[in-house]
């Protein structure tokens, strides 16, 4: 019996230590594998043990290994389980470089999750270089193979790099990561998977590639694998490639610096693309730098696809164009249904000019083969200069073993710097609407909106426009977040932040962020894509402009956020490539003359709305057109999107011929300074005005311009002292006579003011007098103007008579008509409640209410005395000057009472006595 007991409870502990959550260590250079891995004191220290322990991992342990250090060989991780609550992770402790798996090509794969449900692979260096090159080599593998559906597998934030796979498609390939599932016996997949912050370069072929079991009867693809914020760079193949995906999302990627890869048969590549997938959404990525020889666009939505969506993303630098669609019409159950490419933008992608089958073949959206009903909207496509020998095409629709068709083009913006044509060769039913076209050759809509192609060219591209064609379920916001009317056209929809503005969204070197609200102890930062840090700034306040120069960042998509106070804004902006545009001749000039009659275009980077200043000379439309209508000055103002000036040009305007004199001279004088106002000589450019202190000679002022003040103001002057003044109106070729003359007086201003008093409290329908003091005693305008705040309680007039109208507070206010100083004195009005307010008497109460008395009375005591003279009952109720009971109490047979008031402000009271239903009043003052 002892035996079967000491049994049990060793098989129910050693039952409850392996169902337990632990954290294991792996240390290679102080760990033993005989060791229990539960402590850093006791880690284990290869990865044969981490494998070999497999079957007693639970849901929600953690396998960390130690940084600083390198385990060679590969890591197989084969059925491991976790649960969606408590996953298990492989991560790493310390404070050092990340753990490295360093497989040395001993296998097609460093790391291997197959079959692992629940895993999360999080910070690892992963390196698999070979002795040579070997298709189908991979960092990590992700894998489902006769398991059926393998839920929530995870990899993150992991350095993957030095992987010799195959550049040739045809040899098997390589990479980064692989997502892929096999089986001939169970139809399995991975579903949830998530690929987040790893950075991939220095790999060959591609980034992170996908594929599925092509045996089965009906595609099983792999589900809900979503790939963000990764970086990859220098690679030569394919950056991200949704294969055999459904319900994929790839978003807030960085594809760039693509190396060179061999130009062979067939061994097309592209940045970011969909291929055998259905659902697939790319988003909010930028691809640049790919050099593939056959395609080479930034993004592609590729064959044996449905309802493929490239939105929001941006793409530049690359050789073979910003993006492709296709379908392999030789193949029968081939098909490319409803790919959509909305609100993306394309700058400098198509210049390819070598290669052995598509040199020069670089148009910035190719679509190729029997494509249905493509939808291609809210796109906005800068091609600058291209090499010579490259074909100038915005479109190239052609055939690949058939031809497009239904395909809809509506509210782009194409910007050629060159002639730029649209080749649609025999695609069907095709429809162009409402898109913009600057320095295009052929373009198809029966409505095109066209532009210019001068100055700035990326002010252009984020110019409003709103005469778009209605797209129905278009996405809901444009490129920026903002939100997108369906007529909008082009990436950008306009504004609508109010708290957080940029001056330019397409920014070369610097830009400017407005807040137009206070942030106390704010951050201002700046991160990309991957919400990498460029720059922070923190601030005990933060409100008007900052300034942020991004001449150094990297071409890219940027936010800018704002932290502070519980808010938290975020605004895009990208940095794009410095390409130096020369300025029109206007935009250097702030100032411009013309003649009265004479028109001229203003041109100004990014302006969307000009105003003039001064109408009756100047006028503006909405293209910067200014017509001199009147001599003298005014000031054009530009506007840009965000309704902020971003550019002022003072515009003087020279009339000609007879002028009339000036009229209504006035002036309002004050010590040392007076201001001259007059209505302004018909014809005239500006004005002269002479003035003198009487006794002494004319001093004359020159060239006072007509602008929209019509005054002048004289400084200078002595105090007390008489003056007189004329006016004259000149034109370029005449001078009008001068107005009469007009006296004034020089003043002394007034300091200040004060009042008798300071509070005052009155009875309803009772008046009183306040007296103002104006400052200093010699001041020349004595005149008071008086105020009250609210007049239903106490009215003033202008002499200062107050008069209580109710009972409240409120305060009156008596300011100086020259230099409006203020002083107030606070009113209190209070009911003229009489000490001994009428009885209606009958009996014996009547006597006992005539002969009460209330002592002392002021009091400055912390009681008073109530005297009936004869033993009585009643109650004693007392009321502050505005009706409120401050105290009440009830008497019982007494003859005299005492009420302690130690609590009640000094003031006035008033006392109600109830004595057998009758009822008197007396007025207590608390000093």
């Amino acid at each position: 019996m002892m035996k079967r007991l000491v049994l049990l409870t060793f098989l129910i502990l050693n039952s409850l230590q392996l169902t337990a959550q632990n954290t294991y260590y792996v240390d290679i250079e102080n760990g033993a594998d005989a060791n229990n891995g539960l402590t850093k004191e006791t880690a284990w220290k290869t990865i044969t043990k981490v494998k070999s322990f497999r079957t007693k991992y639970v849901p929600g342990d953690s396998i960390l290994f130690h940084t600083d250090q390198v385990w060679e060989g590969q890591l197989v991780l084969n059925n491991f389980v976790g649960t969606k609550e408590n996953p298990i992770t492989f991560s790493s402790y310390g404070t050092g470089v990340k753990p490295h798996i360093k497989g040395n090509g001993e296998g097609t794969m460093a790391v291997h999750l197959m079959n692992c449900a629940y895993i999360t692979f999080d910070g690892f260096e992963v390196t698999n270089r070979g002795e040579s090159p070997l298709g189908g080599r991979y960092g990590i593998e992700i894998r489902a193979n006769n398991k059926g559906e393998i839920y929530g597998t995870q990899v993150k934030n992991c350095d993957i790099h030095d992987i010799n796979g195959e550049q040739d498609k045809n040899d098997g390939q390589g990479g980064g990561i692989l997502v892929k599932n096999t089986g001939s016996t169970t139809r399995s997949r991975v579903v949830d998977v998530l690929i987040e912050g790893n950075h991939i370069y220095d790999v060959v072929r591609n980034g992170i590639y996908g594929n599925y079991n092509f045996g089965l009867d009906t595609p099983f693809r792999n589900k809900n694998v979503l790939i963000r914020k990764n970086l990859i760079e220098r690679i030569p193949g394919d950056a991200i490639v949704a294969f055999g995906m459904e319900n994929a999302i790839v978003e807030y990627n960085i594809c760039r610096d693509f190396s060179p890869l061999l130009d062979l048969e067939n061994n097309a590549a592209a940045g970011i693309w969909a291929f055998n997938s259905v659902n697939t959404i790319i988003q909010h990525n930028q691809v640049s730098g790919h050099q593939a020889k056959h395609d080479g666009q930034g993004y592609d939505a590729d064959f044996n696809c449905e309802n493929t969506i490239i939105q929001y993303n941006y793409s530049f630098d690359n050789v073979g164009g910003f993006v492709l669609i296709c379908n392999d019409g030789s193949k029968e159950t081939a098909k490319n249904i409803k790919p959509i490419v909305r609100y993306n933008l394309s700058i400098n992608d198509g210049f390819r000019t070598d290669g052995k089958k598509y040199a020069n073949k670089v148009p910035a959206i190719h679509i190729a083969g029997p494509v249905t009903e493509a939808q291609i909207y809210n796109n906005t496509i800068y091609a600058p200069k291209k090499p010579a020998s490259v074909d100038k095409e915005f479109v190239k629709s052609n055939s690949w073993f058939g031809f497009a068709d239904k395909t809809t083009f509506y509210n782009n913006t194409f910007y050629g710097v060159e002639s730029m044509a649209f080749n649609m060769t025999s695609s069907t039913n095709n429809v162009f609407s409402n898109n913009a076209y600057y320095g295009t050759t052929n373009a198809l809509d029966s409505n095109p909106m066209i532009g210019t192609v001068e100055g700035n060219h990326y002010a252009a591209l984020v110019s409003k426009r709103t005469n778009g064609f209605n797209v129905e379920n278009a996405g809901g916001m444009d490129f920026f977040g903002n939100t997108a009317k369906p007529t909008d056209v082009g990436f950008f929809s306009g504004d609508e932040e109010e708290h957080l503005s940029l001056s330019q969204r397409l920014v070369q070197n610097k830009l400017v962020a407005s807040i137009n609200t206070t942030v106390n102890n704010g951050t201002l930062k700046v991160v990309n894509l991957l919400d990498s840090l460029m720059e922070e700034q923190s601030h005990a306040v933060i409100n008007g402009n900052i300034e942020i120069d991004a001449s150094s960042y990297p071409q890219g998509v940027y936010s800018v956020i704002l932290e502070g106070n519980g808010i938290l804004i975020s605004q895009k902006f990208i940095k794009v490539k410095d390409l130096g545009f020369e300025e029109d001749e206007e935009e250097e000039k702030n100032e411009v003359t013309l003649s009265v009659g004479e028109t001229k275009k203003l041109t100004k980077e990014g302006a969307i709305t000009w105003s003039s200043d001064n109408t009756s000379v100047v006028t503006v439309d909405e293209t910067g057109l200014i017509n001199a209508i009147g001599g003298g000055k005014a000031t054009v103002t530009a506007l840009n999107h965000l309704n902020e000036i971003i550019a002022t040009i003072e515009v003087t305007s020279i009339s000609y011929g007879n002028v009339g004199a000036p009229s209504n001279v006035t002036v309002k004088a004050l010590d040392t300074s007076a201001t001259i106002s007059f209505t302004e000589g018909s014809n005239a450019t500006f004005h002269k005005i002479a003035f003198r202190k009487q006794g002494q000679d004319w001093v004359e002022i020159d060239s006072i311009y007509n602008d929209n003040k019509e005054e002048y103001v004289l400084i200078g002057l002595d105090v007390l002292s008489t003056y007189e003044v004329k006016v004259s109106a000149v034109n370029f070729t005449n001078t009008s006579g001068w107005t009469s003359i007009v006296t004034f007086v020089t003043q002394i201003n007034v300091t200040g003011i004060t009042l008798n008093k300071s509070e005052l409290s009155i009875y309803v329908g009772e008046d009183d007098q306040l007296e103002g003091t104006i400052l200093p005693n010699n001041a020349t305008v004595k005149d008071i103007k008086w105020t009250s705040d609210d007049s239903s309680v106490a009215s003033v007039d202008e002499s200062g008579v107050v008069t209580a109208i109710k009972s409240g507070v409120t305060n009156v206010n008596a300011t100086t008509v020259d230099g409006d100083f203020i002083a107030t004195v606070t009113i209190t009005s209070v009911l003229n409640t009489v000490d001994d307010a009428p009885i209606t008497s009958i009996g014996e109460n009547d006597e006992v209410l005539q002969n009460i008395v209330v002592y002392p009375n002021p009091t400055s005591q912390s009681y008073f005395n109530i005297d009936f003279n004869k033993i009585s009952s009643g109650t004693i109720e007392m009321y502050n000057t505005i009706g409120l009971v401050v105290k009440e109490i009830k008497v019982y047979n007494q003859t005299v009472v005492k009420l302690e008031i130690k609590d009640l402000n000094a003031g006035v009271y008033f006392i109600v006595i109830s004595v057998g239903g009758k009822m008197i009043t007396k007025k207590l003052i608390v000093e």
